[in-house]
C-alpha cells in the first residue's frame, strides 16, 4: 500500500495540475470507499492474497489520487507570502485528523464489540464471567482459565464473532464517510479558472496574480 502511494501520488499529482482536481478529488475518495468495502468480505478466515491485498490495492489507488491533489489545491489557495503557513497548518490538520480517527474508530469498535457479546442466562458461573470480562475489556485476551476445553472454545467464539462484527462495523462507517467525501467532491467542487490580462499595461514584468498573453504581442523588429 505504500509503494503504490509513493509511486502513484506524484503522478495523479501532476495529472491534477493539468487538468484540474475536480475529477481527482471526486473519483479518488469513491475509489478508496470500494477499497474499504471490499474489507467487508474479511472473515477470520480471510486469504491475504485474494481477500485483503486486493482490498488494500483499490483503496491505496484511491487514496493516491485524492492526497496529492487535495495538498495543492489547499495550498494554492493561500496567497505565497503564506504559502509556508498553510503547509504547517495542513499538515498539522492531517496528523491532528489522524490522532482523532484513531481515538474514534477505536471507541466504536470497542463498543460494537461490547454490544455483541452475549451473556448467556445458563450455563456455568465461569462461562458468564470469562464474557462479562470479554464485555468489558473487548481488545483483551479472553479469560478462559479454570474453564473446561469446551467452554473455552465457546467463550473464544463469542469473543471472535463479536470482534468480526466490530471491525465490519467500523469499516461500513468508514466506507460510507470516505464515499460522502467523493459525492461531495463531485457536487462541490469545481477546477480553478484563470482570467487572462494582456501584458500592454504592464511593460516591467507580469501582474501579480494574473497570468499574461504576450505571445500575441510581440514587437517588431527595429532593423538596424
Amino acid at each position: 500500500m505504500t509503494i503504490v502511494m509513493f509511486v502513484a501520488s506524484g503522478r495523479f499529482g501532476g495529472l491534477a495540475d493539468r487538468h484540474g482536481p475536480h475529477l481527482f478529488l471526486s473519483a479518488g475518495p469513491i475509489i478508496a470507499a470500494g477499497g474499504y468495502a471490499l474489507l467487508l468480505r474479511l472473515d477470520a478466515g480471510a486469504d491475504y492474497l485474494t481477500q485483503l491485498l486486493p482490498a488494500l490495492m483499490i483503496f491505496a489507488i484511491g487514496l493516491s489520487m485524492t492526497v496529492a491533489p487535495l495538498t495543492a489545491t489547499v495550498l494554492a489557495d493561500a496567497d505565497e507570502s503564506n504559502a509556508g503557513i498553510a503547509s504547517a497548518v495542513n499538515n498539522a490538520i492531517a496528523r491532528v485528523a489522524g490522532l482523532i480517527a484513531i481515538a474514534a474508530v477505536g471507541a466504536i469498535v470497542s463498543a460494537a464489540i461490547s454490544g455483541h457479546i452475549t451473556i448467556p442466562g445458563a450455563g456455568s458461573t465461569e462461562v458468564r464471567s470469562a464474557l462479562a470480562h470479554a464485555r468489558n475489556a473487548p481488545f483483551a485476551p479472553p479469560m478462559t482459565a479454570g474453564l473446561s476445553p469446551r467452554e473455552a472454545a465457546s467463550v473464544r467464539a463469542e469473543v471472535s464473532d463479536a470482534s468480526l462484527y466490530g471491525f465490519h462495523y467500523a469499516v461500513a462507517i468508514g466506507s460510507l464517510l470516505v464515499l460522502l467525501a467523493g459525492l461531495l467532491g463531485a457536487i462541490g467542487l469545481r477546477n480553478p479558472t484563470c482570467k487572462s490580462r494582456r501584458a500592454e499595461g504592464c511593460p516591467g514584468g507580469q501582474i501579480a496574480g494574473v497570468p499574461q498573453i504576450v505571445a500575441e504581442h510581440v514587437p517588431e523588429r527595429v532593423a538596424a
